[in-house]
């Protein structure tokens, strides 16, 4: 046998051996590439249902703790609502004002409702202001809310604010009438004339509350009584009573200007 022979034979003795051991590393290293990928997917998954756990309590607790809010929040509202029918209005105003708290901020529905029962004890323990920032308050929610406005209008009549109760154009013919009664206390009959004629107008534009109609026609009466025009007074009262029936105070009034022109019927 040649040297050529003889290496050809150690060659050919060799390859299966490297083959052999280059595949059975290849198959270790898919093997371990196989468990790392098996243990990162354990790993995620465990770490997902670790996370669904979490997610889990975190809301049962949070659950919990709204539930125990959301009883606390009813309780100081029934506080407030029960210290309200008593009379006790800033006792009611602090009830409301604690469960505003509990809000931390945010206006929804249920603290729309609280800041409206806020507003009404402001308003009968007459703090207008307080109630009318309130009823602002309210109003930057919902400026359309036809209530809101009306609380605000309102508020603004009885602070003096005339002209702010007119911007909001919910009430006019009460407005005015309001107006009108201030003015004939202080002897400007004419611009108490001026502000119930602009009154009636209102109301003839929007005929909400009857009554606008009936006080605004009242004061126009008085109104005339006091500038001594006892025919013209006379002659209102007496439409009045037509529309409204009679009443003791307009009767007074007819009773008293017929004596005035010397009619005694």
């Amino acid at each position: 046998m040649n040297i050529r022979q003889q290496t050809g034979r150690r060659r050919s003795r060799k390859r299966p051996a490297v083959g052999g051991a280059a595949v059975y590393g290849s198959s270790q290293m898919r093997a371990r590439e196989r468990r790392r990928k098996r243990v990162r997917r354990q790993r995620l998954t465990a770490a997902a249902v670790l996370i669904l756990i979490l997610l889990v309590i975190a809301g049962i607790g949070y659950g919990i703790f709204q539930g125990s809010r959301n009883k606390e929040k009813q309780k100081l509202l029934e506080t407030g609502i029960s210290r309200m029918d008593s009379g006790n209005y800033e006792a009611a105003i602090q009830s409301f004002e604690e469960e505003l708290k509990l809000a931390g901020g945010r206006i929804g529905s249920y603290e729309e409702q609280v800041l409206l029962y806020r507003a009404e004890a402001e308003y009968q323990l007459q703090d207008y202001e307080a109630a009318l920032h309130t009823y602002e308050i309210l109003l930057k929610e919902d400026n359309k809310k036809e209530l809101y406005r009306k609380g605000a209008a309102l508020c603004r009549m009885e602070t003096g604010d005339y002209a702010g109760a007119l911007e909001l154009g919910i009430m006019d013919a009460e407005v005015y009438n309001r107006m009108a009664k201030e003015q004939i206390e202080q002897g400007r009959y004419d611009e108490a004339l001026a502000s119930i004629e602009q009154g009636l107008n209102a109301w003839n534009r929007q005929p909400i509350d009857p009554s606008a109609k009936r006080h605004l026609e009242f004061q126009q009466a008085v109104a005339y009584e006091y500038k001594s025009d006892y025919k013209k007074a006379l002659e209102l009262f007496e439409a009045y009573v037509q529309q409204y029936g009679a009443d003791e105070t307009a009767e007074r009034e007819i009773t008293f200007l017929k004596t005035r022109q010397g009619n005694y019927e």
